[in-house]
């Protein structure tokens, strides 16, 4: 597992990550972020060589325009906060497993 404290600094350990040939099943992110938003940090992946890799969206955004920025950006999922472990669990299990 690796953390970041925002898109800017996830960006640049998904490079670490990938120049070590490491690998990953899953991304979870905020849309709330300093530096840089969830939304730009996804488009930015998406435009990776790390654009299947699933994306889980963990937030208190729940209004229908921003998930669909998410969507349009390339979401695999979204869950709202505050969640229950037994949610996660599920979502994980979809969009990590159902591809």
């Amino acid at each position: 597992m690796t953390e970041a404290t925002d898109g800017k600094d996830a960006l640049q350990k998904l490079q670490f990550i990938k120049d070590k040939d490491q690998s990953l099943s899953l991304i979870i992110t905020d849309i709330n972020m300093p530096e840089m938003d969830g939304i730009t940090f996804i488009s930015k992946v998406k435009e990776t060589e790390l654009k299947f890799l699933p994306i889980l969206v963990l937030t208190t955004e729940a209004g229908e325009s921003m998930i669909e920025k998410g969507r349009a950006a390339g979401v695999s999922g979204w869950l709202l906060k505050p969640f229950q472990p037994e949610q996660l669990l599920w979502a994980v299990k979809k969009v990590v497993w159902s591809k």
